[in-house]
């Protein structure tokens, strides 16, 4: 006893999974998960904390409490961890990337639950180029002074993820 008059007379889903679906998904995850990863990287210069501190501090040498705060920075800061993801610098370029990866997310679940008709490749598409596109301009354009800020691995993620989505939905559901 089946629960589907399709399997009970043999017909097979025409919803298949071939390699679109799977790029798609792959692709929105790593959209996502490029957004937690470390996006830039402060650069400053040796002692900068430290001799900010100094130029604050009293003379006297009674801002010790200050100086042990800058002095760690500056340790943090030649240790490498003075880095932050996108969703700690950027303003609303992180909520568009993550809404265009639940909408290739979202097409993909409601393709297979069949209510849609068919995949949207063209809004998938279009998404996914957008996706990459905010990508792009916070590469090109990055938030502060170009001088100090390094840019490292999570953009680059994040614009794989959409290339991902991209060719995956161009080869989603192909008659």
């Amino acid at each position: 006893m089946t629960l589907s008059i399709r399997h009970e007379q043999g017909i097979e889903s025409p919803r298949t999974l071939g390699w679109g679906p799977f790029a798609v998904l792959t692709g929105a995850l790593l959209m996502l998960a490029g957004l937690w990863a470390p996006w830039y990287r402060i650069n400053l210069p040796d002692g900068f904390f430290g001799g900010l501190a100094g130029m604050v501090a009293p003379a006297d040498g009674s801002g010790g409490m200050f100086q042990a705060f800058a002095a760690g920075i500056d340790d943090l800061e030649r240790q490498g961890r003075l880095q932050t993801d996108a969703w700690g610098v950027l303003t609303y370029v992180d909520i568009g990337i993550a809404a265009c990866a639940a909408v290739a997310v979202a097409a993909l679940v409601l393709t297979f639950m069949e209510h849609l008709d068919r995949f949207p490749t063209d809004l998938v598409s279009v998404t996914a180029l957008a996706a990459g596109g905010l990508v792009v301009l916070r590469v090109a354009n990055p938030p502060g002074p170009t001088g100090i800020l390094e840019i490292l691995w999570g953009p680059w993620m994040c614009l794989a993820g959409a290339a991902l989505v991209l060719v995956g939905s161009r080869m989603a559901f192909r008659p």
